[in-house]
Protein backbone atom coordinates (compact mmCIF):
# COMPACT_ATOMS: atom_id res chain seq x y z
CA UNK A 1 0.00 0.00 0.00
CA UNK A 2 1.23 3.64 -0.81
CA UNK A 3 1.12 6.03 1.54
CA UNK A 4 0.94 9.89 1.31
CA UNK A 5 4.56 11.67 1.32
CA UNK A 6 6.04 7.68 -0.09
CA UNK A 7 7.66 7.89 -3.32
CA UNK A 8 5.63 5.79 -5.82
CA UNK A 9 8.41 3.10 -6.96
CA UNK A 10 5.84 1.79 -9.48
CA UNK A 11 6.37 4.70 -11.15
CA UNK A 12 10.39 4.05 -11.77
CA UNK A 13 10.52 4.41 -15.74
CA UNK A 14 13.07 1.90 -15.78
CA UNK A 15 10.10 -1.13 -15.00
CA UNK A 16 8.84 -2.61 -18.08
CA UNK A 17 5.08 -3.28 -17.35
CA UNK A 18 2.76 -4.70 -19.37
CA UNK A 19 0.77 -1.06 -19.59
CA UNK A 20 4.37 0.44 -21.02
CA UNK A 21 5.17 -2.07 -23.32
CA UNK A 22 2.63 -3.34 -26.28
CA UNK A 23 3.76 -6.26 -28.28
CA UNK A 24 2.69 -5.49 -31.86
CA UNK A 25 -0.53 -7.32 -31.86
CA UNK A 26 -0.22 -9.85 -34.02
CA UNK A 27 2.24 -12.50 -35.83
CA UNK A 28 2.02 -13.42 -39.20
CA UNK A 29 1.62 -16.90 -39.42
CA UNK A 30 3.42 -19.50 -41.12
CA UNK A 31 2.59 -21.81 -43.64
CA UNK A 32 3.21 -25.42 -43.68
CA UNK A 33 6.11 -25.13 -45.46
CA UNK A 34 7.80 -22.30 -44.03
CA UNK A 35 7.44 -24.12 -40.64
CA UNK A 36 9.61 -27.73 -42.23
CA UNK A 37 11.99 -25.78 -44.26
CA UNK A 38 12.58 -23.69 -40.84
CA UNK A 39 13.10 -26.78 -38.87
CA UNK A 40 15.09 -28.97 -41.17
CA UNK A 41 17.17 -26.40 -43.33
CA UNK A 42 17.76 -23.09 -40.19
CA UNK A 43 18.25 -25.66 -37.04
CA UNK A 44 18.65 -28.83 -38.73
CA UNK A 45 16.85 -30.78 -36.17
CA UNK A 46 14.45 -33.59 -36.21
CA UNK A 47 10.09 -33.28 -35.40
CA UNK A 48 10.98 -34.67 -31.92
CA UNK A 49 13.58 -32.20 -30.92
CA UNK A 50 11.97 -29.52 -32.56
CA UNK A 51 8.54 -30.37 -30.43
CA UNK A 52 10.79 -30.51 -27.23
CA UNK A 53 12.34 -27.17 -28.08
CA UNK A 54 8.64 -25.43 -28.51
CA UNK A 55 7.04 -27.66 -25.60
CA UNK A 56 4.58 -29.39 -28.11
CA UNK A 57 3.64 -33.54 -28.60
CA UNK A 58 5.90 -34.01 -32.06
CA UNK A 59 2.19 -34.86 -33.40
CA UNK A 60 1.86 -31.09 -33.17
CA UNK A 61 4.94 -30.66 -35.69
CA UNK A 62 3.95 -33.17 -37.38
CA UNK A 63 0.63 -31.80 -38.16
CA UNK A 64 1.69 -28.12 -38.29
CA UNK A 65 4.23 -29.21 -41.54
CA UNK A 66 1.42 -31.09 -43.33
CA UNK A 67 -1.12 -28.72 -42.90
CA UNK A 68 -3.37 -30.51 -40.46
CA UNK A 69 -3.43 -28.01 -37.76
CA UNK A 70 -2.08 -24.38 -37.64
CA UNK A 71 0.14 -23.17 -34.56
CA UNK A 72 -1.45 -21.10 -31.69
CA UNK A 73 -0.98 -17.58 -30.80
CA UNK A 74 1.57 -18.41 -28.49
CA UNK A 75 3.14 -21.01 -30.76
CA UNK A 76 3.46 -18.93 -33.55
CA UNK A 77 5.09 -15.64 -31.09
CA UNK A 78 7.46 -18.22 -30.10
CA UNK A 79 8.20 -19.86 -33.64
CA UNK A 80 8.63 -15.96 -35.04
CA UNK A 81 11.06 -15.61 -32.18
CA UNK A 82 12.93 -18.40 -33.34
CA UNK A 83 13.49 -17.11 -36.87
CA UNK A 84 14.79 -13.99 -35.84
CA UNK A 85 17.20 -15.97 -33.66
CA UNK A 86 17.81 -19.03 -34.55
CA UNK A 87 21.01 -18.98 -33.24
CA UNK A 88 19.18 -19.04 -29.77
CA UNK A 89 17.41 -22.23 -30.76
CA UNK A 90 20.78 -23.98 -31.88
CA UNK A 91 22.42 -22.67 -28.16
CA UNK A 92 19.12 -24.81 -26.74
CA UNK A 93 19.75 -27.91 -29.48
CA UNK A 94 23.07 -28.21 -28.45
CA UNK A 95 22.16 -27.70 -24.61
CA UNK A 96 19.91 -30.57 -24.90
CA UNK A 97 21.79 -32.85 -27.10
CA UNK A 98 25.35 -32.15 -26.25
CA UNK A 99 26.41 -31.26 -29.75
CA UNK A 100 26.38 -29.21 -32.53
CA UNK A 101 23.81 -29.61 -35.22
CA UNK A 102 24.06 -27.68 -38.23
CA UNK A 103 21.55 -26.93 -40.47
CA UNK A 104 20.29 -29.68 -42.64
CA UNK A 105 21.09 -31.95 -40.46
CA UNK A 106 18.53 -34.98 -39.65
CA UNK A 107 14.68 -34.62 -40.67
Amino acid sequence: MIRKNEPDVRSNASILTARRFIASESVDAMTAGQIAHFRRNTLGISQRLFAGLLNVAPQTVHAWEQGGRTPSGMALRLLSIAKMHPETFRALVKSRTGRKRSPGGTS
